[in-house]
């Protein structure tokens, strides 16, 4: 199945990868979470389940 995603590159090695690919087919870097900042990443308010909740309007 196609993706009409644009390709991207990886941001430790430069390759070309999928859009949908989790890790670089070239390097192995994990591609969604590359500095493994997880839900604590800077610009979130809150990680985690409790940041989503009061992203999407169901938490104070």
């Amino acid at each position: 199945m196609a993706s009409n995603l644009p390709d991207v590159p990886c941001p430790k090695c430069g390759a070309i990868n999928t859009a949908t690919a989790s890790t670089c087919r070239t390097c192995s870097a994990n591609l969604i979470d590359p500095y493994g900042q997880g839900d604590d990443a800077p610009n979130n308010r809150e990680g985690g389940l409790n940041g989503l909740l009061r992203r999407v309007g169901l938490k104070r």
